[in-house]
């Protein structure tokens, strides 16, 4: 049996809890989506959130990003009104314990 690959096996980009990119493969029987879908559905806080699951040898992390985006909106004549949007960007990476 082939010794399985080390690093990072998975890594993702979420604005906003929608994955906008990602890139890797689960060559873990499952274990790798496992602890990728456990990371996603972690509440953003304000920081790091971790997920590991020792027995399979994996360790996830996830870090946001808060940007409080305002945008100008043309509400007719000469006025403009800013408006205010939070957007919550998240990285996310699930590694082999090697990493460490």
């Amino acid at each position: 049996k082939s010794m399985p690959l080390q690093g990072i096996l998975w890594s993702a980009v979420c604005r906003n809890n929608l994955v906008l990119a990602e890139a890797g493969e689960d060559n873990r029987e499952g274990k790798v989506i496992e602890v990728a879908q456990k990371l996603l559905q972690k509440k953003p806080t304000h920081g790091w959130e971790y997920e590991n699951m020792r027995k399979a040898g994996l360790r996830g992390i996830k870090f946001h990003v808060y940007d409080d985006e305002a945008k100008f909106v043309d509400i007719g004549g000469e006025t403009e009104a800013e408006e205010s949007e939070m957007i919550v960007w998240s990285f996310a990476v699930v590694a082999d314990k090697s990493l460490e």
